[in-house]
């Protein structure tokens, strides 16, 4: 990262942060960090009430936090406590909601990595990436592998260029293989869970030749033979 100065200018906030080869101004860092935060709004307004069942802003607060903190038995542990006060009327009218939310942060994401590039947390000086979640949530009027092709195909390059870390993209195409087509994972990154058990467990892969060939394309390092398990495609 280099900071270029240049007089009078910089009282301005005309400072340029290089990471890869994009460069924000403080104004540009600002702004995204704003839209980011009202991508991240509208990706969670009515996901949290509908997850959880209920409109208690109490609940609705916790759950968030511990969403982003705890494990995922005991994420899995405080949703079996929630007293459940919406109805599957109200459920169905705000997933309707949430979907043309969702498609509009599908939008609004690829407006932003098309200008800017991926704005990662290191790129933008913050904690975590608040983009990536809302990778997770496809919008309802794509074919998931149509929205996963598009979304390999705007941050391959994000990855090449350093903008994006390889492992973020690799678990972004490993969430939609696993948690929504019910496939295999390609890179191996994301962790099962039983749920007899409530505890994690290793990827699941089906080929781990090709795994290692696509872990190599994105600069990722091999995996070893206790990092993953093998099942049939």
């Amino acid at each position: 990262m280099k900071i270029i100065l240049t007089g009078l200018l910089c009282i301005a906030f005309s400072y340029q942060i290089t990471f890869g080869q994009q460069s924000f101004s403080q104004q540009e860092i600002m702004f995204l960090k704003k839209e980011i935060e009202r991508i991240g709004e509208k990706d969670q307004r009515y996901r949290s009430v509908i997850t959880l069942g209920t409109f208690d802003p109490h609940t609705i607060a916790l759950g968030r936090a511990m969403r982003d903190t705890a494990s995922i038995g005991n994420y899995i542990a405080f949703l079996k406590t929630v007293n459940k006060d919406i109805t599957e009327k109200q459920k169905d009218s705000l997933w309707n909601l949430q979907h043309q939310l969702d498609f509009e942060n599908f939008q609004s994401f690829k407006a932003i990595v098309n200008e800017y590039g991926y704005p990662s947390n290191e790129r933008l000086k913050l904690d975590a990436d608040g983009l990536y979640a809302i990778l997770l949530h496809p919008p309802v009027e794509l074919d998931v592998k149509e929205y996963q092709t598009e979304m390999m195909k705007l941050l391959i390059p994000e990855v090449k260029l350093g903008n994006m870390a390889p492992e973020s993209l690799a678990a972004f195409y490993d969430n939609m293989q696993t948690k929504i087509l019910n496939l295999p994972q390609l890179y191996g990154t994301v962790k099962s869970f039983d749920m007899q058990t409530m505890k994690p467990g290793k990827p699941k892969i089906s080929d781990v030749v090709k795994s290692n060939r696509a872990r190599r394309e994105i600069g990722m390092e091999p995996l070893q033979e206790d990092e993953y398990v093998l099942i049939d495609n």
